[in-house]
């Protein structure tokens, strides 16, 4: 589910009316469609991906960063709002 979030932010971010606030994403966006099957014996699982998108990976671990960074300490609508107001 994650990197689908992320995949909707990356699409998002190519509209010129879009503007993402916050903070880094979890960085799952160049892996998709997860399996996950247990082995014959029990004891393992093996969870692999089938998908996996090159030019998206650049995002992988560190996460696709804000347009405008919100410090996590803060009233996160507020400042939401307040970074609006100056587009």
């Amino acid at each position: 589910m994650a990197s689908a979030g992320e995949g909707l932010i990356v699409y998002a971010m190519q509209r010129t009316k879009v503007i993402t606030l916050g903070g880094h994403s979890g960085g799952y966006v160049g892996y998709g469609d997860i399996r996950t099957k247990e082995i014959p014996c029990g004891k393992f699982k093996l969870i692999t991906t089938t998908t996996k998108w090159r030019d998206k990976s650049k995002y992988e671990l560190s996460g696709i960063p804000p347009m405008r960074v919100l410090k996590k300490d803060i009233d996160l609508v507020k400042a939401a709002v307040e970074a609006l107001k100056a587009y």
